[in-house]
């Protein structure tokens, strides 16, 4: 419909130039149209291709945001406030204490250092069997500074049906699981890996019976506990979640958060390098 009314558009602009060019002479009377037939025919064809180009990019931003919004349960993108402007439960932080907003990403982010502390109620915002939990970071310290979390979620205490994202002082990323009974399994990137401070990463996790992956700027970089079938995500229902804090001041995250997204579904591949890709309007 886009490219249509462009086409549409376009050809009776460059109809109504024609018949000015035809009506005129030249300065030995000579009809202007015959000199301006071709400039004018390229000029139209080349409008028109222009125009289709356009279209054709609109449409392709309008999939790349439907394609980001499928599966979508919760949606911060943290632009002054901790809000999230899509939810499928609660979208206020049940607490926001100490936390201020800084230049993001895109936009604004949200800042958690010191004694700051962001939370949410989990309910139908985050779902155990299966999701993805994606954001862009930027840390105010070498992320190999300590423990920092960047999410944590939990339905009963800290050891058991929880899960926790975090760097290790090891310059790892860690996925932590803790069942009903308390059994741990942990996921985690390669030691080491020089992530930087004052600098934007996105980080994506996904999640399923049998599987976690981890992705950093749009690749996989997760190893350890490729695929276990011994793998069991809780089945309680999340009480909350925390944003790059605990209540450890130790793990406060020193940095900023920005477009925080919660999906019911664990992304494939490509779905994580859209989103990565994916500047929001």
């Amino acid at each position: 419909m886009l490219i249509i009314t462009s086409r549409i558009s376009l050809e009776i602009s460059m109809e109504h130039m024609i018949r000015k060019i035809s009506r005129s002479t030249g300065s030995g009377g000579e009809p202007l149209y015959l000199k301006g037939f071709f400039v004018m025919s390229s000029i139209k064809s080349f409008t028109y291709t222009l125009a289709c180009l356009v279209c054709l990019c609109m449409l392709a931003t309008t999939y790349g945001s439907e394609a980001v919004k499928d599966g979508l349960i919760f949606y911060a993108p943290m632009d002054g406030s901790a809000a999230a402007t899509e939810a499928k439960g609660d979208p206020d932080p049940v607490k926001a204490r100490d936390v201020s907003f800084v230049d993001g990403k895109f936009g604004k982010a949200v800042l958690v250092k010191d004694k700051a502390h962001l939370r949410y109620r989990g309910g139908a915002n985050f779902q155990f069997a299966q999701g993805t939990v994606a954001m862009w970071i930027k840390s105010n310290k070498p992320w190999n500074s300590g423990m920092k979390l960047f999410f944590k979620g939990w339905a009963d205490d800290w050891n058991r049906n929880s899960i926790y994202i975090q760097t290790t002082a090891y310059s790892q990323l860690r996925v932590w699981l803790w069942s009903a009974e308390k059994e741990q399994t942990t996921v985690r990137s390669p030691n080491g890996i020089s992530y930087k401070a004052d600098q934007w990463y996105h980080l994506a996790v996904t999640f399923t019976d049998g599987q976690v992956k981890v992705y950093v700027d749009g690749q996989e970089i997760s190893y350890g506990v490729a695929s276990d079938a011994t793998l069991e995500m809780p089945l309680a229902e999340l009480k909350y979640f925390m944003i790059g804090c605990d209540y450890t001041p130790d793990a406060v995250l020193d940095g900023a958060i920005d477009e925080l997204r919660i999906y019911n579904k664990p992304l494939d591949a490509d779905g994580i390098k859209q989103l990565h890709a994916y500047v929001p309007q």
